[in-house]
Order: structure tokens, then sequence, then C-alpha cells
């Protein structure tokens, strides 16, 4: 099997513990089960990124989301979905417009 394999799937593992963990335990667990969270998010990602890397294409659409929709689209290893948003639109002024 392959490594991206194993790393997606122990990051899901992880996930899902730690948000099992956040339901059951008590808040004083609270920053330990953010912290597995948080690493558990890391390794899926990692996972997805090897993947991509190798096949040159996104395993899921989940991932090409995760990757374009955040800043991570810099650290992708092949062209995600991102797209720059357009400047703020200019309304008209008020000038020259009379009420009546």
């Amino acid at each position: 099997m392959e490594r991206s394999f194993f790393a997606r799937f122990l990051g899901l593992l992880t996930i899902v513990g730690a948000a099992m963990a956040m339901m059951v335990e008590p808040v004083s667990t609270l920053p330990a089960n953010i912290l597995t969270l948080a690493t558990g998010i890391i390794i899926w990602l990692a996972g997805h990124w090897l993947w991509a890397y190798r096949h040159k294409t996104w395993r899921t659409r989940r991932a090409l989301s995760a990757f374009s929709r955040t800043g991570l689209h810099h650290l992708a290893p092949i062209p995600t979905n991102y797209r720059p948003k357009p400047h703020a639109t200019q309304w008209p002024s008020r000038r020259g417009l009379s009420r009546r």
C-alpha cells in the first residue's frame, strides 16, 4: 500500500479520535484534544499532498478544496482552483445624483 494512503487513514483516525474525545472527556483536556485534532488535520493534508505530488492529480475534491481556499495553495505540488479575489467593487459617488 502507498504511504499516502497510510497518512490519509492515520490522519482521519486521529481527527475522529480527537473529535470523540472532545465530546466525552472533561473540558480540562480540551487544549490537548485541539492539538490532537490539528495534528490529525496536518497528517491528512500531508497524505493528500503526497498523493498529488506522485500522481499529478488530487485524490479527492475535498483535498483540492482545502488546498485551494486557504493559503495552502502556495504549498500545493500541482495547480489548484485558487483564484485571487477581485478588488472591492467601487460604488458610484453620490455627487451629481439628485434626490427628489
